[in-house]
């Protein structure tokens, strides 16, 4: 598996993410995205959204984001779930995410050496 020394940013968009969300729906040949949506950053671009409602996922074809989409998934999860209530708490930025795929700390900024359970 490739480790990857890439910082990710697992956040929720904004207002400010539409149309780099809309680009990557149509890189994707998707259509947007629609209501809340989690995304994944790395090299400060959006490689992967999710839409919180459905479930239905946008991606970088030229990028890899299997494991992306993995952390993604994990994340929605736990803004879905019915004690998820306020605003969620950052995951921080995780390096290795390959490796960080099997667990995700909630100590921002922690390398996945130290969140692997």
């Amino acid at each position: 598996m490739r480790r990857s020394e890439t910082p990710l940013v697992i956040r929720l968009a904004t207002q400010a993410d539409q149309v780099p969300l809309t680009r990557l729906a149509q890189l994707d040949s998707a259509p947007p995205l629609e209501g809340r949506v989690v995304l994944v950053e790395a090299d400060g671009r959006i490689r992967v959204a999710l839409a919180l409602a459905d479930g239905r996922g946008i991606a970088d074809p030229f990028f890899p984001t299997a494991e992306m989409l993995d952390l993604l998934e994990t994340r929605a999860a736990q803004l879905s779930a019915p004690n998820a209530s306020g605003p969620a708490r950052p995951i921080g930025r995780l390096l290795g995410w390959p490796r960080a795929t099997r667990s995700i700390a909630s100590r921002g900024g922690s390398r996945p050496d130290s969140a692997i359970a």
